[in-house]
């Protein structure tokens, strides 16, 4: 439980989150973004950020914190700086610029290319795997 700082809110923790954050794919994400990505609808983050609500129901926390890839301990911690340590220690690996472009390509395709392809990658493990 929060015992150190009372002042430090859910709404700092939601603006450090969104200044700070970034998701498993790299973006960070504005609050628009962020309410699209986690099925929320965009004021109940805006009424959070600005203090009008201040107490989130425990499925938007979750939406918001899944989004992320991070746990419900982080709208536990207590400081600004205990946040950012947080995010930083729970930040995704990032595809490289050639893989992600090539995820955007394979995205692209239809379904039995997607197929084909899968094929390809199955059979050159297999072949790696045997050497």
């Amino acid at each position: 439980m929060k015992t150190e700082t009372p002042d430090f809110d859910f709404s700092q923790q939601l603006a450090i989150l969104l200044k700070h954050g970034v998701t498993a794919d790299g973006r960070r994400l504005s609050v628009t973004g962020l309410a699209v990505a986690a099925g929320l609808n965009p004021q109940t983050l805006i009424n959070l950020l600005a203090n009008r609500s201040t107490s989130p129901l425990l499925e938007t926390a979750r939406a918001v914190c899944d989004v992320y890839g991070i746990s419900l301990d982080y709208f536990d911690l207590s400081t600004a700086e205990a946040c950012k340590n947080y995010l930083n220690r729970h930040r995704q690996p990032q595809p490289s610029e050639a893989l992600r472009k090539m995820i955007e390509q394979l995205d692209q395709l239809t379904s039995p290319s997607k197929e084909q392809i899968a094929r390809v990658v199955h059979w050159i493990s297999r072949f790696n795997d045997a050497g």
